[in-house]
C-alpha cells in the first residue's frame, strides 16, 4: 500500500500484522483493496489522512 499508493498501514496487533495474504483483485484505489480485506476476514479498517489502521473486530 505504501510503494503503491503513498498510504502507510499500521495494525492493531503483533500476530495480525504477521498474516499474509495473496489475492488476484480488480482494484479502483486503495479503498477497494482494504474494504474486500475487511469483508473477508472480519476486521475493522479506518483511515485518517494517509495512515490505514487494521484491528480485529
Amino acid at each position: 500500500m505504501e510503494q503503491q499508493y503513498g498510504y502507510r498501514v499500521e495494525f492493531g496487533s503483533q500476530a495480525l500484522s504477521e498474516q499474509r495474504v495473496t489475492a488476484f483483485l480488480e482494484v479502483k484505489g486503495p479503498e477497494d483493496i482494504v474494504n474486500t480485506l475487511a469483508e473477508t476476514f472480519d476486521l475493522k479498517v479506518t483511515q485518517k489522512e494517509k495512515t490505514i489502521y487494521i484491528s480485529s473486530l
